[in-house]
């Protein structure tokens, strides 16, 4: 059948794990048996498809849940805390642009048991925190010159931070590039 057809089109434009027709945007008995071809953007919230059977052309508003895998919390996190995590199959409405992939999240919000992680709930868990000790490395050619500094926000490795170095006093900008060492 032609719904047959357009969930392994679905998945194909999608790159989705799984899609469901919860709503076929036509009648059925109106289309004709035969090989339908597609075309339009499956992975819109309400797409508007045009499918072509034998030398019939048909307009569809089907209603589809397009599954992607994605990251999903696996416990509640309250904001602050770190979040436990898998994968699992994700509506794409409920992730769209703003999808994370696997990694170390930190809770911008209370997570319940099944949310799908995004960037409006999560954010990547810093290498180094805030007020961490830290090795403040400047290079001039073959010199190298090491000072004791603190880290004055969280961090990612290749962020760009600043630091207080603890012998001048003075706040200067580098780049994280360990959980313990700033380059200038």
């Amino acid at each position: 059948m032609w719904t047959d057809e357009l969930v392994a089109w679905a998945v194909a434009e999608c790159s989705a794990s799984a899609v469901t027709v919860r709503s076929p945007g036509v009648d059925p008995a109106a289309v004709p048996d035969g090989p339908a071809t597609f075309e339009g953007d499956p992975c819109r919230s309400h797409p508007i498809l045009r499918m072509a059977v034998g030398d019939r052309m048909f307009t569809l508003r089907p209603v589809l849940d397009v599954f992607v895998a994605g990251p999903v919390a696996t416990a509640p996190a309250a904001a602050g805390d770190l979040v436990a995590w898998s994968m699992a199959d994700v509506r794409l409405d409920q992730v769209g642009s703003q999808k994370v992939s696997p990694g170390d999240w930190i809770a911008t919000t209370s997570i319940t048991v099944g949310t799908p992680l995004t960037s409006l709930v999560v954010v990547a868990r810093p290498d180094a925190l805030a007020g961490a000790e830290v090795t403040l490395r400047v290079r001039s050619g073959a010199l190298e010159i090491r000072s004791d500094a603190r880290l004055l926000r969280d961090a990612r490795v290749g962020d760009q931070v600043r630091v207080f170095v603890e012998s001048t006093h003075r706040v200067v900008d580098g780049r994280l590039v360990d959980a313990t060492t700033v380059e200038r």
